[in-house]
């Protein structure tokens, strides 16, 4: 009798959920936190166009630029060292001290510091940087690698195609759709994975 009451307790959550997620509400919240990031972005491509090192987004905004129906409340950038470096001296206003990110748990407690990061430790790693911009979170991640049959390769070499997109007068470098697609597939996290699903069907149409 228990089981069967918490069956019914799981299935009814699962139904609100279902019905919030596809609600005029959850709409409302996704668009605005979509405007958010893309007001950080608007101070955050001065910056990363004054930098001469190699950068690339990636991650649900880029999915938003794509035109992707999804929400975002993360801008990743990834950089090599260098480029990290620079944006660390230019964004040192914004810097998240330790343990203050908001969000997933799996990122609570990340160094905010370049230091040693693990994603999805079997198929993803990175040293990562916190800021905080307008009420959007920005991590720069710096010598991203993902693992391939071949083994461990760089995240900028592995996107094999970058988009350049006219943000307000300033260009903002995208992984294409085809790029993130495969990268969410390599990560395997259940949040990529849906992801990938997403960027599929958004291919297909």
């Amino acid at each position: 009798m228990r089981v069967k009451n918490k069956y019914y307790d799981w299935v009814t959550f699962l139904t609100k959920r279902f019905a919030y997620f596809t609600s005029p509400e959850h709409k409302a919240h996704m668009n605005y936190a979509n405007t958010m990031a893309l007001n950080t972005l608007n101070v955050l491509a001065p910056f990363l166009n004054s930098i001469k090192q190699n950068w690339c987004i990636i991650g649900s905004t880029g999915l938003v630029l794509h035109g992707l129906d999804t929400q975002t409340t993360v801008i990743d950038v990834v950089t090599d060292e260098e480029g990290a470096s620079k944006l660390a001296n230019l964004l040192s206003v914004y810097k998240q001290p330790a343990g203050t990110e908001e969000g997933n748990p799996e990122e609570a407690g990340a160094l905010s510091s370049i230091d040693a990061f693990e994603f999805a430790p079997e198929t993803v790693l990175s040293s990562v940087s916190h800021y905080k911009i307008g009420g959007t979170t920005v991590r720069v991640l710096s010598n991203m690698k993902i693992k391939v049959n071949e083994g461990w390769v760089k995240l900028l070499e592995f996107i094999a195609n970058k988009e350049i997109f006219d943000f307000n007068g300033y260009r903002l470098i995208i992984a294409s759709l085809a790029d993130q697609l495969k990268i969410s597939k390599l990560s395997g996290r259940e949040k990529d994975l849906e992801a990938a699903e997403r960027i599929s069907h958004h291919l297909a149409l």
